[in-house]
């Protein structure tokens, strides 16, 4: 695996824009530079690649790029870049489609296609390139569009960014053997993104069983959680919640009772002091009896019995 970290500030001015042109074509995409200016311009990136992925983080002054038409586009060897803009704006041109994006979007172009991109302030995002045979398989609406753009919301979103950021990252962990499985992550999680915005048409259940059971889990110490909540943040219907949950042999009231009796048994240690009444409320519960109940019918005793096991008198 291939990988750099590179501030033109250590270059001579004269060597920046060839500098940063060398990088940008040898770590992500082939490109044309231009209209930097040639006293002031100064860029700095971190990226990663092996083989037909790669995935850098960038910020730099204003400049522009061109992009090609990519050799043996129609074998599969090509790809999309996959953006994730963090500040400033970028301009996309690509088959007579402009693109305008804003921090906080993603875009995907059809990198084996001409392009033209503008960066008219200082701008800092991410970006990465990804083999179109894995992208096209999970968003085959590419197919027909090859570039898009759009706000990526939900609980999903900052997965996205979390992944993206790790696989640029000069220092993560990850191995040559770590980055096709992730893209496949990240293709998944575009998926679901996307949808939202209505940009794809096919969908990952797996993905999307474990994020709404991961939702559930961070927010099952709410006593106002809700399948409301929960069906609103994926924007689905309170329907498709109950049958993700019916084929995960459980419904959102045992899995979130669930949950909540094993933040409440954590707390139960023999290092804490907690009431049994705070245990239940800082678990998610409201009503105590409620709690003792369901409690004794999970572990077969009550809170405070199982406290005392967990903490037996030495004689």
């Amino acid at each position: 695996m291939d990988s750099i970290n590179l501030k033109t500030s250590s270059l001579d001015r004269c060597d920046r824009a060839d500098s940063w042109r060398d990088v940008v074509s040898t770590m992500i995409h082939n490109v044309e530079v231009g209209k930097m200016a040639s006293q002031s311009f100064a860029a700095g990136i971190s990226a990663r690649r092996h083989d037909d992925i790669s995935c850098g983080s960038f910020w730099s002054k204003p400049h522009e790029l061109r992009g090609s038409r990519e050799q043996m586009s129609d074998s599969g060897s090509g790809g999309y870049l996959v953006s994730w803009q963090i500040e400033g704006m970028a301009c996309v041109e690509q088959d007579g489609q402009q693109l305008t994006q804003m921090p906080g979007m993603v875009a995907i172009v059809d990198g084996r296609r001409p392009m033209h991109v503008r960066f008219p302030n200082d701008v800092r995002r991410i970006v990465a390139k990804f083999p179109a045979r894995i992208l096209e398989r999970r968003l085959p609406g590419l197919m027909g569009r090859h570039a898009v753009s759009f706000e990526p919301s939900g609980p999903l979103a900052p997965m996205l960014l979390a992944y993206l950021t790790e696989l640029s990252s000069e220092n993560s962990p990850l191995s040559d053997a770590d980055m096709e499985p992730i893209v496949e992550n990240i293709a998944n999680l575009l998926n679901i993104v996307a949808s939202a915005n209505g940009l794809a048409s096919c969908d990952s259940k797996e993905l999307r069983r474990q994020g709404l059971l991961r939702l559930i889990r961070q927010h099952a110490c709410d006593p106002e959680l809700s399948l409301t909540f929960v069906a609103d943040k994926f924007h689905v219907s309170r329907r498709l919640v109950q049958q993700i949950l019916k084929e995960n042999n459980t419904s959102f009231t045992d899995f979130l009772t669930e949950e909540r009796l094993l933040l409440a048994a954590g707390k139960l240690t023999p290092e804490s002091d907690l009431p049994v009444s705070q245990v239940a409320y800082g678990s998610g519960f409201s009503d105590v009896s409620h709690f003792n109940h369901v409690f004794k019918r999970r572990y077969g005793m009550s809170p405070s019995e199982y406290r005392r096991l967990l903490n037996p008198v030495e004689i």
